[in-house]
C-alpha cells in the first residue's frame, strides 16, 4: 500500500450515512482509514464494508460508539487497553506511517457522551500518556460534543472550555479543516 487518508466520520447512527461512507470509500482514488464516531449498526455489529476492517470493541454490554476502519493490507496492531466503547486505538507500524503520509503512530477514534460530565477527558489523556511513554506520535478523531470559537464554533459552552483547557494543558494540535460544520441534522447545525 502506498498511500493512505486518515478521514474522521460521524455517522450518527444513520443508515443513510453508513451508505454514504461507503460510495466514499469505493470512489476514493487513495484507500482511508476512517475514525467514525457514532457507527450505524446491525444486530450490535458494524456492517461489513468490502476492502476494509472495522476495529472496535465487539464484546461490549453497550453498543459501540467509536469504529476504525482500516483498509485491508495496512500493517496495524489494536491497543486493546486503549479500547472501550467509546473509544478505539490502533498503532500503525513503520510501513503504514511511511503509507500515511503521517507521522502519527497512534490513531483513536473517541466519542465524548454528551451526558457524562466527569473527567471527560480522561480516556484522552491515557492516549496521549501512552503516545509520550512510548516516543509516539498520535492522531484522535473525536467527537467531543463541545462547543468552542477553538475549533469553528459560534458559541462556547462550559463542556467547551473544559475540552479548550485540556487542549492547551497537552499542546494539542486541532486540525479541523475548513469552516463546515461538524453536526449537521434537522435540528441543528455546530462545530462539535
Amino acid at each position: 500500500m502506498n498511500k493512505v487518508d486518515i478521514k474522521q466520520f460521524n455517522l450518527g447512527k444513520r443508515i443513510a450515512a453508513w451508505e454514504a461512507l461507503c460510495q466514499d470509500l469505493e470512489e476514493a482514488t487513495t484507500p482511508i482509514v476512517a475514525l467514525i464516531q457514532e457507527p450505524y449498526l446491525r444486530r450490535g455489529r458494524f456492517p461489513y464494508i468490502r476492502g476494509y476492517k472495522a476495529v472496535y470493541q465487539e464484546d461490549a454490554q453497550d453498543r459501540p460508539r467509536a469504529v476504525i476502519l482500516v483498509p485491508l493490507g495496512l500493517e496495524y496492531f489494536p491497543i486493546p487497553s486503549l479500547t472501550d466503547r467509546d473509544r478505539v486505538c490502533i498503532m500503525l507500524n513503520k510501513s503504514a506511517i511511511a503509507a500515511s503520509g503521517k507521522v502519527s503512530n497512534i490513531l483513536c477514534s473517541a466519542y465524548m457522551d454528551i451526558n457524562e460530565e466527569v473527567d471527560i477527558c480522561r480516556p484522552l489523556q491515557e492516549v496521549i500518556d501512552l503516545a509520550n511513554r512510548s516516543g509516539s506520535r498520535f492522531l484522535i478523531g473525536v467527537d467531543s460534543n463541545a462547543h468552542n470559537n477553538l475549533w469553528g464554533g459560534a458559541n462556547v459552552n462550559k463542556r467547551g472550555e473544559f475540552v479548550e483547557e485540556f487542549i492547551l494543558n497537552n499542546t494539542v494540535k486541532l486540525d479541523n479543516i475548513g469552516n463546515t460544520p461538524t453536526f449537521n441534522r434537522g435540528i441543528g447545525r455546530a462545530h462539535v
